[in-house]
């Protein structure tokens, strides 16, 4: 059975050397099959410098992101332990290591009270 529904890239491909390559959308076969690649993406991950770096992200809508963007500088200013998504819900750890979900700027601002 495939794993995957399509797969294509996007964006405009880029003449310049050294350009990041062209991000690839993927659209899994089953629900099923998505979730075994990402609960398995931290295997992905290697610090060698010699080889590339694999980032996989679920494709948010622009208010999510925006969202995530903002939970991601919480973590780097050390407010927060983590922040990650699952399923297109925005979750974070805080420094109880408790871990909730958030939709709005409202909803985090609570969480961080």
């Amino acid at each position: 059975m495939c794993e995957l529904d399509r797969a294509h890239r996007v964006g405009k491909p880029s003449d310049i050397a050294g350009a990041k390559p062209r991000a690839i959308l993927m659209k899994f076969a089953t629900h099923w099959s998505k979730q075994r690649v990402f609960n398995a993406k931290k295997k992905l991950y290697t610090e060698d410098e010699n080889l590339p770096r694999l980032f996989l992200n679920e494709d948010l809508t622009r208010r999510r992101s925006e969202l995530l963007w903002r939970a991601r500088k919480l973590k780097k200013d050390g407010i927060i332990q983590d922040t990650w998504t699952a399923n297109g819900t925005i979750l974070l750890k805080d420094a109880r290591n408790a871990v909730a979900s958030f939709k709005s700027l409202k909803e985090l601002d609570n969480l961080l009270k």
